[in-house]
């Protein structure tokens, strides 16, 4: 009786094949899981963050620079200074013609206007001239006046302190003429007395008229 021989190979193979389906079955396994992994979303979706947009910074806006004050100047002698106020003050009635002079403007000093009154005239003689001007700037009309001042002066004429009311003045008495003269904020004004014209009251008659002109002034 020959022998039975136990059949080798099957056994390994048998071990083999289950090799192969358990290794193939981890395989597929971990490619699901990765499939899933990948596919899977990650939490709740992050809001967009708000994005913060600084507020323009404002433009200042410029300031208007002030407007000068209109000078209102008149448009006939009578208004600056009578002749009768003017004969009071000397002390007798004037003789001669009234004539009145309308300045231009002079940018390049900041004068607006100008009035120029002068009376008693005769030939070439003038006796009293009241004067008026505006100004663009408070400034300016005190730079005028510093000017009339160092003219004057240096015509040889005696510069004095004094008011006209309550406002600083300054009158100069010159062997070729006399006058006093002040500035308002943005106007200047000013009465001269021709060569001789009030004799030793020539200081009392620049006061008196340069008040009563002054106190016509708007």
């Amino acid at each position: 009786m020959q022998a039975i021989r136990p059949i080798r190979g099957r056994r390994s193979y048998r071990v083999g094949v289950l090799s192969r389906w358990v290794i193939g079955g981890v395989l597929l396994a971990t490619m699901v899981g990765c499939t899933q992994a990948t596919n899977a979303p990650n939490g709740p979706p992050t809001p967009p963050r708000a994005t913060h947009k600084a507020s323009p910074t404002p433009t200042p806006t410029p300031k208007a620079k002030p407007r000068p004050r209109h000078v209102a100047l008149p448009d006939d002698c009578s208004l600056l200074l009578t002749r009768a106020t003017i004969g009071r003050a000397l002390g007798k009635p004037l003789a001669g013609r009234t004539i009145y002079i309308k300045g231009l403007a002079q940018p390049n000093i900041g004068r607006t206007g100008r009035t120029t009154c002068r009376y008693g005239v005769g030939g070439k003689s003038v006796p009293v001239e009241a004067d008026v001007s505006g100004y663009t700037t408070a400034a300016d009309a005190a730079a005028r006046v510093k000017v009339t001042i160092r003219v004057e002066k240096s015509a040889g004429a005696t510069a004095t302190s004094t008011t006209v009311g309550t406002t600083p003045a300054t009158m100069l008495i010159g062997k070729q003429g006399s006058v006093i003269v002040y500035a308002t904020s943005n106007r200047t004004a000013a009465v001269t007395l021709g060569a001789g014209v009030g004799g030793a009251k020539v200081a009392t008659v620049l006061k008196t008229l340069a008040a009563s002109m002054d106190a016509n002034l708007p």
